[in-house]
Parts: C-alpha cells; structure tokens; sequence
C-alpha cells in the first residue's frame, strides 16, 4: 500500500527511478520498487513517483522475481526458494530459466540447494557457508553417512574451523574412499591439507 500524500510532508524529491504498481481495486500493488518504497519510509517521505501499468498478476510475479534475483543481499537459498515458487506454481525449470535469462542447468542447481537440511541452509543464510559448500555436502552418498544429522554435523565442522570449499571437498573424498572399503590408505588426505 502507498502512503497517502499530506500537506507540507516531506516527499520524493530526490527519488531517481520510479517504483512500478498495478490497480488492484481502489488501491495499487507494487510490482517493482518494495526495497525503494521501504527506504523512502525511512527517510520520512509521504508521497513517492510511482508508474501505474496495466499488468496481470503472473506478469507482476515474472517482473518481481527478476528484481529480486538481482539483489545483492539475496542468499542462494532465497533465490531458489524463489524458483520453487514458480514450479509449484506450474512453470517448468526450461521455462523459469528462459524467461530470466539463466540456463536450466543453473535453475537445477540452485533448486538443489533446497535438499540440505534446514540447519545447513542457515548456515549459508548466515554466511558461514556458501553455495560452494552446499554442493560439497549434497555429494555425501556413502553409507552411514548419508542421514541428515551426518550431513549437519559435518557442515557444523566445516563452518565451525573456517573451512575452504576445496578442504571440505577432501573431507567427503576421504569419507567415501573410506566407505567404499579403501580404509587402509597410505596418507590421510585431511593431514595433508589442514591448512587448506
């Protein structure tokens, strides 16, 4: 909802680039420019330059997404939270990709990230890990290690000792070395790369 004008408030003067709403009734909705809005809120302005568009609402859903995919502060989960909306909603991921100009196989990718546990995806929220390390820890496919506890335990160990993506890579390679039966090996990779 956009604040109604009052006499002798502060309005948008210095706003450079309008925000975009459709009518909906007797009232309008943002369709771009929610971030723009809150700030002017901020800054005690009253009345901001908006552009009304005849837009329908799966229009205005394309239009969002593609705002806000373009955050800066978007995590990787919120952006694949975001195309897991448009699935549900009956788009394919050809489809999503397409019309945000990304491949499929990165619509893939970021969708993925949605199968770590909740506690991980906090974790990358919060940036004590990446999207990096999420991919890492999806690898874990060996037996015993495979439930979701195994996986937030070791995600909690990576993020706990600073580890790089490519020190957890060797992690789940020695784990899966070990699994597969290969438990006698030479040189433990962990000790060769601490530093890492």
């Amino acid at each position: 909802q956009l604040l109604q004008e009052r006499d002798n408030e502060p309005t948008a003067d210095g706003q450079i680039v309008a925000i975009t709403v459709r009518p909906a009734g007797e009232r309008y909705i943002i369709v771009q420019g929610e971030r723009r809005t809150r700030a002017a809120r901020l800054l005690g302005w009253f009345t901001i330059r908006a552009e009304v568009q005849e837009i329908d609402a799966e229009t205005a859903r394309w239009i969002a997404l593609a705002e806000n995919i373009q955050r800066a502060d978007l995590t990787p989960i919120e952006e694949a939270q975001a195309y897991q909306q448009l699935l549900a909603a009956g788009h394919t991921q050809v489809e999503v990709a397409r019309r945000i100009g990304k491949t499929q196989s990165y619509i893939a990718q970021k969708l993925r990230l949605l199968k770590i546990p909740g506690a991980i995806q906090e974790m990358i929220a919060d940036g004590r890990l990446t999207e990096g390390h999420a991919r890492q820890i999806l690898r874990i496919d060996y037996p015993g290690m495979c439930c979701e506890q195994s996986m937030v335990t070791l995600a909690t160990k990576a993020a706990g000792a600073n580890w790089s993506v490519k020190r957890l890579q060797l992690e789940v390679d020695y784990q899966q070395a070990t699994a597969d039966g290969y438990r006698l090996l030479p040189i433990d990779d962990r000790l060769t790369y601490k530093t890492l």
